[in-house]
């Protein structure tokens, strides 16, 4: 992803960094706006007429942008799966990019297809399971602007809790999460045999599920690994951490666990046989 201001666009390159290409074009002709009634004209219609449904558009403002982000290849290297974002929200003095979707490009020809219709407030990074049509991504169905409307978002959370992993396919796109697991799960990635590791908020003081906003509440929380195999989730490590990934054939685990990011810690699925690689940032610095 490369891009700056109001536009960032997708490239895919050779793994010695000749032959780049550019997927994605969008960039905006006009200045950025800020958008404050529903009749403005920076946004488009459809977005619109999505804000007015979910009954949250004269709440906040918004920024009109086109962010592509997030991208990973399909199984059989021919597609690139993406987040695409509209628009950035304004909250105050803090501004983050809201009206999520998922879309696919095909690398040879790079004609687009856009797979998901829900404008989500947040999202993570996309990943196609091993049949190339099926995804997984995740939302914070915690806010308002999560593309479940206001009116549904109580109902949802009686039903499924915090848990905002969707599986889809492009066609049945139903809003239910993939899996369970306690009050919260988010943050998926899918590796090999469609193995999916996922984290977990737990709360810093008794270790337990977090089923709250820890904004509202002032604690401070941790994050745990879970897997998802065959079925069956299961935490891994007893340390707390976050943002772990797969390799790409799902045959280990890698993550970074010291705040100056100078070492990645890589393991098996079931957590054992850690491997400790250094990173020379003095090197990167230099």
């Amino acid at each position: 992803m490369s891009g700056q201001d109001n536009h960032r666009n997708i490239y895919v390159m050779n793994t010695d960094g000749t032959n780049i290409r550019q997927l994605t074009h969008d960039f905006n002709k006009n200045p950025q706006d800020l958008v404050e009634n529903p009749t403005a004209t920076n946004l488009t219609a459809i977005n619109i007429t999505a804000l007015k449904d979910k009954g949250y558009w004269k709440l906040y403002n918004y920024i009109d942008v086109r962010y592509n982000e997030k991208p990973s290849f399909s199984p059989d290297g021919k597609r690139l799966i993406f987040s695409h974002s509209e628009a950035i929200l304004e909250e105050g003095n803090q501004e983050r990019p809201s009206l999520w979707d998922v879309y696919e490009v095909e690398i040879e020809s790079g004609k687009i297809r856009k797979l998901t219709e829900y404008a989500f407030g947040t999202i993570s990074a996309p990943f196609y399971l091993s049949d190339g049509k099926r995804f997984l991504f995740s939302t914070d169905v915690r806010t308002w602007e999560s593309g479940i409307s206001a009116k549904n978002i109580n109902s949802y959370v009686r039903k499924y809790g915090h848990n905002g992993i969707f599986i889809m396919d492009g066609i049945n796109n139903d809003l239910r999460p993939a899996f369970e697991n306690g009050k919260q799960s988010d943050e998926p990635r899918v590796g090999g045999d469609d193995v999916i590791i996922f984290q977990s908020e737990l709360n810093g003081r008794d270790k337990k599920l977090w089923s709250g906003r820890s904004v509202d509440h002032g604690m401070s929380i941790d994050h745990a690994t879970f897997i998802y195999k065959s079925g069956k989730i299961k935490r891994l490590f007893d340390k707390s951490t976050r943002y772990a990934k797969l390799f790409q054939d799902g045959s280990h685990i890698y993550f970074s666990t010291s705040m100056a990011r100078s070492s990645v810690e890589i393991f098996n699925l079931d957590g054992t046989g850690q491997t400790v690689i250094k990173i020379p940032l003095e090197q990167l610095e230099n």
